[in-house]
């Protein structure tokens, strides 16, 4: 079965794997830049830790009237993510211009005519964030840092693999079932979601 995204044909049951010239990787550095300028607070950021949820600002001790109390402190993320969690933005083109452009450059690469959203994850270690899953949705996910191992329990051999490097996006059509795993060093990606049904008649 095809999948026909706006004049161009994906599988429907197994993963495709894209490329934009125009992609580039991103450093942690330029992340904290970027969060630096940010006022985030739950639950939009948020720290996912042992299954659990939490705040990822910290208390602003030098505070006056004016400022904010709680902030995100990038040191203390990266604490954080080195002691297991996972850091995540929803919506994260709102609160980034440099992320906006990332989700921008790869709507543009697949040609889609419509608005794509973004959510970004950053971790670090080798266990699964989500176990073997398919989600309802179609996913792009689009790797900025690092790199992770794609498993496809239910494609061949050939398609059942890949570890997806920085700059790299791969297309998950819905009900593929699919696992993910960190592989021990700093990862940061987005996962766009949206529903082909809507925005592809025909699909």
């Amino acid at each position: 079965m095809a999948h026909r995204l706006n004049g161009r044909v994906f599988p429907r049951d197994k993963p495709t794997f894209l490329k934009s010239a125009d992609l580039r990787a991103i450093t942690l550095e330029a992340l904290g830049v970027e969060l630096g300028g940010c006022q985030l607070s739950p639950p939009q950021a948020r720290l996912l830790e042992d299954g659990n949820y939490r705040d990822p600002r910290v208390l602003n001790t030098n505070w006056a009237p004016g400022e904010p109390q709680m902030f995100l402190s990038f040191s203390d993320l990266k604490r954080d993510v080195a002691n297991g969690a996972t850091f995540i933005i929803d919506n994260v083109g709102q609160c980034s211009d440099l992320l906006a452009n990332v989700i921008d450059i790869v709507a543009r690469a697949i040609d889609l005519r419509t608005n794509l959203t973004g959510n970004l994850y950053w971790s670090l270690g080798r266990k699964s964030g989500f176990g073997v899953h398919a989600d309802q949705h179609d996913v792009i996910a689009i790797q900025l840092c690092g790199h992770k191992d794609w498993h496809f329990p239910d494609c061949d051999h050939d398609d059942s693999f890949c570890r997806l490097e920085a700059g790299g996006i791969i297309f998950v059509p819905r009900g593929v079932r699919h696992d993910v795993h960190g592989t021990g060093v700093h990862t940061i990606h987005l996962s766009c979601q949206y529903d082909s049904r809507n925005t592809c008649p025909g699909v």
